[in-house]
């Protein structure tokens, strides 16, 4: 059994690399018992790094009580931090979460809004899909391009058809090439006749954007094998706008061995 106050002691004595190495050695081993030490050390932290590594343990380790602890880092000012807290959210996986990361998706980091449009998918398609139709279809300019960047993070089956209703009606031109953007990267050959379609159509204003979109569908078409529908594909790709997304890291393998940076007794500690 983790014992929370023998690790809050030695915690509170350690070095910067010395905390961090106890924090990730928690993470990995999945020690639910040592989520209390982790919401009792969070908020005396100021150093991004380690408030970042918490906040991921909170979540991994986390139940609903843990979402009220984890909400504030939502706010934080530090990107990491907000991103790892919405990565927390969706590890605990429970729907009093969902409110709390829609936001998210209008962040001005792109990994925080790559993990919420990653972790509201991941919560409930259905609602996900709902959001993002009700966003796509909205008055405001902004609430469409988070419609785009969340087609553009995540792969869903029904982005396709949801972008040719947008780019039939989409007036503003920025928007209007980000979508055609999105079909020349990760569109079907069905978006080849829609392309055409739209180009036979004699909107001058748009068709720039229709040439240099089927242009490029047609030869990803050619020489690749036809990909599932709107997969994901080259983030540097993108036009700017929507260029960067999260970079998922694999899982770690859990290590019997002891960080160099913690002494024998420190380990101990996490070990247990």
């Amino acid at each position: 059994m983790f014992d929370s106050t023998k690790a809050k002691e030695i915690y509170d004595k350690a070095s910067r690399q010395q905390k961090l190495d106890m924090v990730r050695v928690i993470i990995e081993r999945r020690e639910s018992s040592a989520l209390d030490f982790v919401l009792d050390v969070l908020p005396q932290e100021q150093d991004v790094f380690i408030i970042s590594a918490l906040v991921k343990a909170a979540g991994i380790l986390g139940e609903r009580r843990t979402i009220s602890s984890l909400q504030p880092y939502l706010g934080h000012s530090d990107g990491r931090v907000r991103a790892n807290a919405v990565e927390g959210l969706e590890a605990i996986g429970d729907e009093m979460g969902w409110p709390l990361i829609v936001p998210l998706l209008n962040d001005k980091d792109h990994r925080v809004r790559a993990n919420a449009a990653r972790a509201l998918i991941n919560f409930d398609e259905k609602e996900a899909r709902n959001l993002v139709e009700e966003l796509i279809n909205s008055e405001g300019a902004n609430a469409r391009a988070t419609a785009l960047y969340f087609l553009r993070t995540v792969k869903v089956s029904w982005a396709e058809t949801l972008l040719w209703s947008f780019i039939e009606k989409e007036s503003q031109p920025d928007l209007h090439r980000l979508a055609c953007g999105l079909l020349a990267e990760n569109g079907t050959s069905k978006s080849v006749e829609f392309l055409e379609r739209m180009m036979s159509q004699g909107d001058e204003v748009k068709a720039r954007a229709y040439v240099i979109a089927l242009s490029a569908l047609k030869r990803r078409v050619k020489d690749q094998p036809e990909p599932e529908p709107f997969a994901i594909e080259d983030d540097e790709k993108m036009t700017p706008a929507l260029t960067s997304v999260a970079t998922i890291e694999p899982p770690r393998r859990s290590s019997n061995r002891r960080p160099s940076s913690l002494t024998n007794s420190q380990w101990q500690v996490v070990q247990k």
